[in-house]
């Protein structure tokens, strides 16, 4: 029977965790903000994935259009072929990143969840196994965040 479960596959283009910690850090004179998460991936087996937020300015009105200059934000989600670890490094527009840690900052007993939309699916089992032959750098186009408030 788990033979024929795992031969079934199908395509996702989202990664579901489940925050296990998270920590504001201030680094240096300029005091650059970063919000480091460790989460457990709850859509592919036994992974985890730390996951790093930062800050940018919020786009002035008169600014040119440049990558990552814009409220949207983006990131990369680097898969490890040889370990159970992804990292994911977004930048997201200041007030995004206020809003963000001031909310959970409130203590709740459930945990946190984030969602990471990718531009390339992956493929996984039913068993949540990801089939990845070798390391990968894959564009995240969205990031959703579900903060219990009770």
């Amino acid at each position: 029977m788990a033979d024929a479960r795992q031969s079934i596959w199908h395509q996702t283009d989202q990664i579901n965790m489940s925050v296990q910690m998270a920590d504001i850090s201030v680094d240096g004179f300029a005091a650059a903000r970063a919000l480091k998460i460790n989460c457990n991936l709850k859509n592919i087996a036994r992974g985890q994935c730390a996951v790093t937020i930062r800050p940018i300015d919020d786009k002035p009105i008169d600014a040119p259009d440049t990558i990552m200059a814009d409220s949207k934000g983006g990131g990369q989600l680097h898969i490890f072929v040889d370990r159970p670890l992804m990292t994911a490094e977004l930048s997201v527009s200041d007030t995004y990143f206020d809003r963000l840690t001031r909310h959970m900052s409130k203590a709740s007993n459930r945990p946190m969840e984030l969602v990471l939309t990718l531009e390339t699916a992956l493929a996984v089992s039913i068993d949540g196994d990801l089939s990845i032959d070798s390391e990968a750098i894959i564009t995240i186009t969205d990031i959703s965040v579900t903060i219990p408030v009770k």
